[in-house]
C-alpha cells in the first residue's frame, strides 16, 4: 500500500508541477482535473470500502493463540506526583 501511495503522490507532484511548462488550452485543463479528483474520489471510497470490510470481520478472525487460557494484567502510573531524590 505505501509504494502505492508513495506512486500516486509523485504522479500527482510531476502533473502539477509541469503544467505551467506545458500551457493547455484552459477547458482541457479543467476536465484533466475534473477526471483526476473523480478517480482520486473512487479510489478513496474503494480504500474506505476495504477497510471497513476488514473491521468487521476482525472478531471472527482467530488471533493465533489460545485465548481461553490468557492472563491479563493493568498497570497504573502514580500520576503526575513523582518521588525526587530528597523525599
Amino acid at each position: 500500500m505505501l509504494p502505492a501511495a508513495v506512486g500516486a503522490g509523485l504522479l500527482c507532484s510531476l502533473c502539477f508541477s509541469l503544467t505551467p511548462v506545458f500551457p493547455l488550452p484552459r477547458l482541457t485543463l479543467r476536465r484533466a482535473f475534473v477526471v483526476s479528483q473523480l478517480a482520486a474520489s473512487i479510489l478513496l471510497i474503494f480504500g474506505a470500502s476495504l477497510l471497513f470490510e476488514n473491521l468487521r470481520q476482525l472478531p471472527v478472525v482467530s488471533p493465533g493463540f489460545q485465548i481461553n487460557r490468557l492472563l491479563t494484567a493493568t498497570l497504573s502510573s502514580p500520576g503526575t506526583e513523582f518521588l525526587t531524590a530528597n523525599q
